[in-house]
């Protein structure tokens, strides 16, 4: 990561101090040592514990469901990840290695590994040693997790969390992006190629994997509408929704060949809301960074975009700053809310202070509101986060 330093943030955000309405749960990897320290990174610890936290968004009730689950190197946790399955009943939480050279002929890789926590036994497993930050998708059923890394060449892991089993599919090197299937529990694959185009298929957990259809150029994201009557993906030239009866509809989110481009496409299982956040990156030194949230039904009508922001920062500035990362990570289950995560990351690459890794969470409101809600502020000590539906 490049140091960056934080210019100006306008983001159309009304905190609250008191949250009444039921906004779902957060899950949390939190150290009080690196809460309490200093702002000044450079007298920061570098170590102590890390406890797995929960806050209850309705309440405000803060509660410890894991205690003490690591003591050791914060570094350890930087490229840290938090899944919980849709009904909160798991809680996925994966550590990336990190090597530390002891001697030239003695290298040592610190704890690393997915583990599982389960709620109903508030016991925790280790289900995949080998884990090294790939991405962590729930189904909607919240029983199979998986285990993807879109671009590689490995294969792609399901572990049924209720027979506690992991289950490998190969076959799909190269894949671009994954997502499970609205309706049924089958994982959604793309395997694209600049040449061929892309070919989308369903893995189910159980049985042969199929085509559903094929695409003219590469895919970066896709996410079956919750009606069950098609997708919608991104390809090289914008957003498209793709119907089961073959028909296409170009939505008006367009994206530029030169710049560095990123999107969430999130659909409502139960409802008809569908949810694009869209980043574009520009400009050096002074980088650029564009957002904005658009809402859409699964028919293509609807559409709008509800909010835009934009950070600016300088790439060249040796002390570092911060920069936020925006995610849409759910919906509220009765409301059309949707939910957006920011991550607020201060000083360069391999720094961690008590600023580092601050975790912000936004309801929006589809399709009419331009002003997001802020429902939640980890504040300093938080490293890894994750939202759920209560």
């Amino acid at each position: 990561m490049r140091n960056l330093m934080l210019i100006c943030l306008v983001l159309a955000v009304v905190s609250v101090s008191t949250v009444r309405a039921d906004h779902g749960r957060v899950v949390y990897l939190y150290s009080a040592e690196l809460a309490k320290s200093s702002d000044n990174g450079a007298n920061a610890p570098t170590s102590g514990r890390i406890d797995v936290m929960e806050s209850d968004l309705r309440s405000g009730k803060r509660s410890t469901l894991i205690n003490g689950f690591y003591n050791g190197a914060y570094q350890d946790f930087a490229g840290s990840s938090i899944a919980v399955s849709c009904n909160g009943g798991y809680v996925a939480i994966g550590q990336s290695p990190t090597i530390a050279a002891i001697s030239d002929a003695d290298i040592k890789l610190t704890p690393s590994g997915l583990r599982l926590w389960d709620r109903k036994t508030r016991r925790v497993r280790t289900i995949y040693p080998g884990y090294t930050n790939e991405q962590l998708l729930w189904s909607g059923s919240g029983r199979y997790l998986a285990i993807v890394d879109p671009y590689s060449d490995g294969p792609v892991r399901i572990y049924d969390a209720y027979l506690g089993r992991m289950k490998a599919y190969s076959g799909y090197g190269g894949f671009t992006c994954a997502a499970w299937s609205a309706k049924r529990n089958e994982l959604i694959l793309v395997v694209s190629s600049t040449k061929k185009g892309s070919t989308i298929y369903a893995q189910p957990v159980t049985g042969r994997r199929r085509v559903l259809f094929r695409w003219r150029d590469t895919i970066d994201a896709v996410a079956e509408l919750g009606d069950g009557t098609g997708y919608a993906l991104c390809d090289g030239i914008g957003v498209f929704l793709y119907k089961s009866n073959g028909r296409t509809k170009r939505l008006p989110i367009h994206r530029s060949h030169n710049d560095p481009w990123g999107i969430t496409l999130l659909s409502q299982s139960k409802g008809s809301w569908m949810a694009a956040l869209a980043s574009y990156s520009y400009g050096e030194p002074h980088v650029n960074t564009d957002e904005a949230l658009y809402a859409l039904k699964s028919d293509g009508c609807a559409f709008r975009r509800i909010a835009k922001w934009q950070s600016s920062y300088l790439s060249i500035q040796p002390d570092g700053g911060s920069i936020i990362f925006m995610e849409a990570v759910g919906w509220l289950k009765n409301p059309s809310k949707v939910v957006l995560r920011g991550q607020v990351t201060w000083g360069g690459e391999a720094v961690v202070d008590n600023r580092s890794d601050q975790f912000q969470f936004w309801t929006f409101d589809m399709p009419h509101a331009r002003i997001g809600k802020m429902i939640f502020d980890s504040g300093p000590g938080c490293l890894s986060a994750a939202w759920w539906s209560d």
